[in-house]
């Protein structure tokens, strides 16, 4: 570019005017240069002061001047020189003193910028902006008492100092005097009403205490302010994160990046509120930005770690989460989440030790109190995970979660007051169930209810609704009319419940109940124990039409096994349940044995080319239509067994009567209990548990050699066993005495042949179609009576060991024939109530 002749001629004309001296040139320099910057011409002013050799800078002045240019314009290094250059000119000035200090801290160096004002301070100790900058240094060198000594004496030498009056706002909030920052916003607001940034501040602290509407107004009048104020933006993003307005939270976020594109804080927020939101692929890729944007940022590496979590992408998750610990070692929720992550890999005794450590660092860390229970729980360590999830509902007791996971854990061990109990947490907002309807009329909690309008909510999975539906029959016995809003899906199947409840999909406008109550609440209205869980099994019956077209389908040939191996497709489910299809090979190898695919959905895939045994699949219009598990229920009703792993089809087979066994996880969902190969909720349900966490082949070896022995000639089902004409009575009554047996021995041999031979009534009992409410009650007296009989004889047993044959002998004795009464006339109720073709009599000396 040419240069202006007269521009390059200036500095020679200026040079050779006649008896002009430099300090002359020099002061024309610095007058022109503050003409600049009373205009606002910076870049002149800096020029002038520059020009000519830099002749101006050997006045202090010119020095100072120019340091304040370049310190306006941000270029604080070169700031710090021009007013270094003015104290090596003039040593002692003190207003030099302080700019250099205010350089100092601006370009961090906080200890320098102290001993400034500390030097400004001792000549002028009354100093209120002094005072106040010093106070600011100190505020971020994290010394809380010095700083808040520097804005008091401000303070009290200048009470309408806004910058001191925020700055100590902003140092009582760190310090968590919450009232008293906000107090003091409020006052640097009144002397300055126009900063926005008090406002901002402002906000975060009403936002801490809880305060959402406030902080929200106080963010929008810094947002009025200055409306491309990006950190703002955030604060009312999080706010309304913490109202679950998402969509506004997020245009929040949209509206700060739009301003500033590379804001860290609402690239981040953006993320957080997605992953809030439920949308898990956006937020990780949200993450992956912020990473990018701050590679060494371990907050954001954490976060993403638990959105993968979320993703089900637990490898990635370890990653980010370890490289989290790797910057901040000392980070409990990364501890937290990388503990989460090894219990869904089923690594519990890794993921114990991240909990351990998480709480050396954050004893009162009430999630991780809760989490660490789940863990020990996993582990077969009961009680030590009781006492963790006891420990957590000291710090929280109504803490959703882990009352719920304490309830389950309870359950598991039996305990089934306390645990029905803990188990309505899951109606607490914090664990509220997804498709949960807002309650509108009084709760039923037991208590009389013939005659009354109730409403029962369907709640959780399929499984849960077959295998609590029994209670709906209980219901509509006790003289209740009964409606039950559930997926319209499940209507057909449930159709034919003993006592025909009423089955919705939306109440009517204008209806009105005289109570409602959540299905999986029944059993604790009911009061529900381990002894009196109603099991009168069938409660669900097959269409005649659908199981004669499957019959045809299916044919008779062989010993036919329905086999299901995984539950929910959906990742958050509990994987652990489901089993690998080639696990059940070994059945296979049976002659005879004809498995057949009951699987629908997830873990079809398992049934490729590469499946080295056959299974048998069904058609495509195997449960295609609109209503679940109607074909399969049809289907069961031709088989003679079904295998399958925890899932919906265990209980939907338990619920029709089918003989049905069940590969559990060594500590398997509660509904199973511990210890035993039965379920007081199904009798015809036989269990086989893991010995070792995650092994499944020694389950079905074991599985394997059962079926082998049932399906041997003369124990086959149905086949060649002996028939022998008897009362239904009599049928239910050896049941409910197979059924103590199975509780009281322990001999793995005994114990064996007991579970045949229940096997084997059972499966007649579900053939007799021998069910309803009625019989459930005489059933469960009749099991009570037996376990009198049992108790009575174990006494008489140890009177005879002991040679005693007193008093306490007779009255024994005397009670076996009035307790048998008692059993009698139970059985010959039975049989009068399904007109059995054989009715047992009995006849006694004097009767």
């Amino acid at each position: 570019m040419a240069h202006n002749p007269a521009q390059r001629l200036a500095p020679t004309r200026v040079q050779t005017r006649i008896g002009l001296d430099y300090v002359q040139i020099a002061r024309e320099l610095i007058a022109e240069a503050l003409r600049h910057v009373r205009a606002g011409r910076t870049a002149e002013a800096a020029a002038c002061l520059t020009s000519h050799g830099e002749i101006a800078l050997q006045d202090d002045f010119a020095c100072n001047l120019l340091g304040l240019i370049h310190a306006s314009n941000g270029e604080h290094l070169k700031a710090l020189d021009g007013f270094e250059r003015a104290l090596r000119i003039r040593p002692g000035r003190l207003d030099v003193i302080a700019n250099r200090a205010i350089t100092l801290q601006h370009l961090g160096r906080l200890e320098a910028a102290i001993a400034c004002y500390d030097e400004v301070l001792k000549a002028r100790p009354d100093d209120p902006q002094m005072l106040f900058q010093r106070g600011t240094a100190s505020h971020l060198l994290g010394r809380s008492e010095a700083a808040l000594a520097d804005y008091d004496q401000a303070l009290n030498l200048k009470p309408a100092h806004p910058e001191a009056r925020a700055g100590r706002a902003i140092l009582l909030h760190q310090l968590g005097r919450r009232e008293e920052a906000l107090a003091c916003y409020d006052k640097a607001i009144l002397l300055d009403p126009a900063d926005p940034s008090s406002h901002y501040n402002r906000g975060n602290t009403l936002r801490e205490l809880s305060r959402p509407d406030e902080a929200l107004a106080a963010y929008r009048e810094a947002l009025r302010l200055r409306p491309a104020y990006a950190e703002a933006l955030c604060g009312c993003a999080m706010v309304l994160n913490e109202k679950a307005l998402y969509a506004e939270a997020l245009a929040c976020c949209a509206q700060a990046l739009r301003h500033a594109p590379t804001h860290f804080p609402a690239l981040f927020n953006q993320a957080n509120i997605l992953y809030a939101a439920g949308r898990i692929e956006e937020a990780c890729a949200t993450y992956e930005a912020v990473i990018r944007l701050k590679p060494g940022d371990a907050d954001a590496l954490c976060n993403r770690a638990a959105a993968l979590l979320e993703a089900c992408r637990l490898e990635e998750a370890l990653i980010s989460c370890d490289q989290a610990l790797g910057i901040k070692p000392d980070f409990p929720e990364a501890l937290s989440n990388r503990g989460n992550i090894l219990q869904k890999l089923q690594r519990f005794e890794e993921a114990l030790s991240a909990y351990e450590a998480a709480l050396a660092l954050r004893p009162a860390y009430l999630d991780v109190l809760c989490s660490r229970g789940v863990a020990l729980k996993q582990v077969g360590r009961y009680e030590e995970a009781l006492a963790s999830f006891d420990a957590a509902l000291v710090l929280e007791p109504k803490h959703a979660h882990t009352q719920n996971n304490r309830g389950a854990l309870l359950l598991l061990l039996g305990d089934f007051e306390r645990g029905w109990e803990a188990y309505e947490s899951r109606w607490l907002k914090e664990n509220l169930p997804v498709n949960a309807l807002p309650r509108v009329w009084p709760e039923w909690s037991g208590g009389p209810i013939a005659g009354k309008r109730i409403l029962i909510l369907d709640e959780q999975g399929l499984g849960d609704v077959i295998q609590f539906s029994r209670y709906l029959s209980l219901l509509v016995g006790a003289g209740g009319e009964v409606s039950f809003l559930c997926r319209t899906s499940m209507h057909r199947l449930l159709s034919n419940l003993p006592g025909k409840p009423r089955l919705i999909e939306a109440t009517e406008p204008g209806e009105s109940f005289d109570y409602e109550a959540a299905l999986v609440s029944l059993p604790k209205a009911f009061k529900t124990r381990g002894d009196t869980v109603p099991a009168a099994i069938p409660y669900l019956r097959a269409e005649e039409t659908l199981a004669a077209k499957w019959a045809e389908r299916i044919g008779r040939q062989g010993f036919r096994v329905g086999i299901s191996w995984q539950g929910s497709p959906n990742p958050q489910a509990d994987m652990a349940r489901a089993v690998p299809l080639r696990a059940f090979a070994p059945l296979k190898d049976i002659p005879g044995v004809r498995l057949i695919s009951l699987q629908k959905n997830g873990g079809v895939d398992q049934l490729g080319d590469d499946l080295v045994f056959e299974v048998e699949r069904l058609s495509d219009d195997f449960d295609a239509g609109p209503d679940a598990f109607v074909d399969t229920a049809a289907v069961m009703a031709n088989l003679d067994l079904v295998i399958t792993c925890d899932t919906s089809i265990a209980h939907l087979a338990g619920a029709l009567g089918k003989p049905v066994w069940v590969a559990l996880k060594s500590v398997p969902d509660w509904r199973f209990l511990l210890d035993r190969e039965d379920t007081p909720w199904y009798p015809n349900m036989r269990l086989f548990r893991q010995s070792r966490r995650g092994q499944w082949d020694e389950v079905f070896a074991r599985m394997s050699q059962a079926l082998d022995e049932l399906t041997r000639p003369g124990t086959k089902l149905g086949a060649t066993s002996i028939r022998i004409p008897g009362a239904i009575g009599e049928l239910i009554d050896k049941i409910t005495i197979l059924e103590i047996k199975s509780v009281h021995i322990g001999e793995a041999g005994k114990l064996k042949n007991v579970h045949h031979e229940l096997d084997l009534l059972r499966s007649l009992c579900a053939e007799g179609a021998f069910s309803g409410p009625r019989l459930e009650a005489l059933a469960r007296e009749l099991k009570l009576v037996n376990q009198a009989l049992w108790n009575i004889e174990d006494a008489i047993r140890i009177c005879e060991q002991r040679g005693e044959f007193g008093d306490e002998f007779v009255a024994l004795a005397r009670s076996v024939y009035k307790t048998n009464d008692r059993r009698a006339a139970l059985k010959r109720d039975i049989n009068l109530l399904f007109n059995s073709a054989i009715v047992e009599e009995k006849s006694y000396c004097g009767g």
